[in-house]
């Protein structure tokens, strides 16, 4: 199977998201989000059945989702929360690098993770503080000078 192919698939499913949006208005989904998500997930499994063999498309499809849930979940966390930014999407990024790398990093991963999550929360629980807080608004604001 080639990009060709691949990206085809992919605008016809974002075709056929735009019309199940149109016919079912009470329940919407980001048609570039369904139609990339729904293929490297399909890509996936065929991967897994050995029946697709190309894991570079598969992961870059798989990157693309990760940004577009984070993306997504920025848009709908108050401002405070934006702090957590990073480690979330660290935990997304190392997520799909386990689905394709496997267990190998595993405890590392999990544990630089879990560190970078501590560090937030502790910024966050403590921004009252005057120097936290002026460290924890840098790290909100740190995407608004792009």
């Amino acid at each position: 199977m080639n990009p060709i192919l691949i990206f085809g698939i992919i605008a016809s499913l974002f075709v056929f998201f735009i019309l199940f949006n149109t016919i079912f208005s009470k329940f919407k989904v980001c048609a570039i989000c369904a139609a990339v998500s729904a293929t490297w997930l399909s890509l996936l499994g065929l991967y897994l059945l050995g029946k697709f063999e190309d894991k570079i498309i598969i992961a870059i499809l798989a990157g693309q989702s990760v940004v577009g849930i984070y993306y997504f979940l920025e848009k709908k966390v108050s401002e405070k929360l934006l702090v957590f930014r990073l480690p979330f999407l660290l935990t997304l990024t190392a997520v799909i690098y386990l689905i394709f790398s496997g267990i190998k990093y595993v405890i590392g991963l999990t544990l630089l993770l879990i560190f970078i999550w501590m560090v937030m929360a502790f910024l966050f629980i403590y921004s009252s503080n005057p120097k936290l807080n002026a460290l924890v608004n840098k790290i909100v604001e740190c995407c608004k000078y792009a």
